[in-house]
């Protein structure tokens, strides 16, 4: 019951099973966020014997491709438009978001978890739809969507027998800047 806003959100069950075994709240820092999704892609989270369907981040293209990684610019301090084109700097000024001196630090980060298989493997081209069946199939741990398409899946999840099927909104992730 929140206004329809984009934010990451998180499945509050396997959320549980994380902080069961690493006595953590809910991640705040980057570093934590980063332990909680390898928790989420190396166990068993949806329970359906498959230790490799999970996908600890789903992210979506966009219509133009421009939304892909936009919603993990914000942890490296990187204040980005809308479109994921341009960025507002320390100073105030503005530049393209690839010229921001962090941008390197951030392309790099975000290859490392594609490596690893935490960053969802068709982000860069898997369209809303396809990001919102991922939900509703039970193999998403957090996305950058929504509030409204949250509700709407856990509803799906929860009369599809997931009883403790619920996303949850995540507060801003600490980055290192």
């Amino acid at each position: 019951h929140m206004p329809n806003r984009r934010k990451m959100f998180v499945k509050a069950d396997w959320l549980e099973s994380y902080r069961a075994v690493a006595g953590e709240k809910a991640p705040s820092t980057w570093k934590e966020f980063e332990e909680m999704l390898v928790f989420f892609r190396d166990n068993d989270m949806n329970g359906n014997g498959d230790t490799t369907d999970e996908i600890p981040i789903v992210l979506e293209m966009g219509q133009n491709g421009e939304r892909s990684l936009h919603a993990l610019l914000n942890a490296f301090g990187i204040k980005a438009s809308s479109d994921a084109q341009f960025c507002v700097l320390d100073d105030g000024t503005y530049t393209m978001v690839y010229e921001h001196p962090r941008y390197r630090e951030f392309i790099t980060e975000m290859q490392k978890l594609y490596a690893d298989k935490i960053i969802d493997q068709e982000f860069a081209t898997r369209y809303q739809a396809e990001m919102y069946n991922t939900m509703s199939g039970n193999l998403a741990g957090t996305v950058f969507t929504w509030a409204e398409q949250c509700a709407v899946h856990s509803e799906t999840l929860i009369a599809n027998g997931v009883e403790d099927a619920l996303y949850l909104t995540c507060a801003p992730i600490t980055g290192p800047y």
